[in-house]
Formats: structure tokens, C-alpha cells, sequence
């Protein structure tokens, strides 16, 4: 089975595929104040009685990101990037605040050198001190092997 989901500013739709087939869709409206429960409760009615396992991919399409930037209507963000070798930093910068840090997880996914917590611990306090609570946090080859930006992740929950 296959579920689409499309998290428009209006309403969050959602369907449910089987062996190219649509067995399920559902409808509700976007709340702005609650995005996740908008995604859950497009997701409730759609899955009920349905066996989660057989479900082999999930696909999200969304506008709300795209039209928040396009009318401006985003908080500042900061990034925490470990880029590793081989990539300029001003390729990779985006976001208000872009802090570079060590580490690196190679292209296998295993780890070359280790997280410096105390870099996490100064980058923390230059976004609290530039006022900015949003960050993203991105490492080169992290979909090989994510430990670095989920230990960053749990470093900054605070």
C-alpha cells in the first residue's frame, strides 16, 4: 500500500493505494495551530482497519512551507552544519545564522571524527544570543548514518 498526503493551506488530503488502486481518501481542514493533529486526522479514518505493515511508502507533498516563504511569514532559522571535506562553506550556507562545526561521518556512514559537544554548546548560545529558535541541523552523509545530528538534536533540546 501506498499513502499520499498533501498538507495544503486549506485542507490536508490524503489516500490510501493498493496494488494501483485508491481503496481510501480522506479530507479535512488545515488547522494552522496544530499541523501535526491536521496530518493525524487526515491519517485516523484513512488507515483504520488497515494493516500498518503492508503500507511500503508514504509520500508528502505540502504548500504551507512554500507559501510561509514566499509571503514571509517565517521565524529566522539557524543552521548547524557539518559539512565535512570537500564541499565550500558558502555553497552550503542558507538559513539566518550558519554555524559550521567538526565532525564527519563519511560516505559509508561511519564515523571519522567524533562530535566536539563544546561546538554545540558555543553554537547554542550565538543563536540564543542572535534570538533565533528555529534550527536545522545537517551533516554530510547523515543519511548513511544520522547519530551525529541526533546527538546535536538532544544536545540542543534545551
Amino acid at each position: 500500500m501506498i499513502v499520499g498526503l498533501d498538507m495544503g493551506g486549506t485542507n490536508v488530503d490524503a489516500v490510501l493505494i493498493y496494488q494501483g488502486k485508491i481503496i481510501e481518501t480522506s479530507k479535512i481542514p488545515t488547522d494552522h495551530s496544530n499541523l501535526l493533529e491536521s496530518i493525524w486526522g487526515a491519517l485516523k479514518p484513512l488507515l483504520s482497519g488497515q494493516d500498518p505493515a503492508k503500507i511500503k511508502r508514504m509520500i508528502l507533498s505540502t504548500t504551507i512551507s512554500t507559501n510561509a516563504i514566499i509571503e514571509q511569514k517565517t521565524d529566522p532559522v539557524g543552521m548547524i552544519i557539518e559539512s565535512g571535506p570537500g564541499l565550500q562553506k558558502d555553497f552550503l550556507s542558507c538559513g539566518r545564522e550558519n554555524i559550521f562545526i567538526g565532525g564527519y561521518i563519511d560516505h559509508r556512514g561511519r564515523e571519522v571524527s567524533p562530535i566536539d559537544k563544546s561546538e554545540i554548546e558555543r553554537a547554542a548560545r550565538t543563536l540564543k544570543r542572535k534570538d533565533i529558535s528555529a534550527v536545522a541541523v545537517a551533516g554530510k552523509f547523515s543519511v548513511r548514518n544520522a547519530e551525529h545530528e541526533i546527538e546535536i538534536n538532544e544536545l540542543l533540546k534545551d
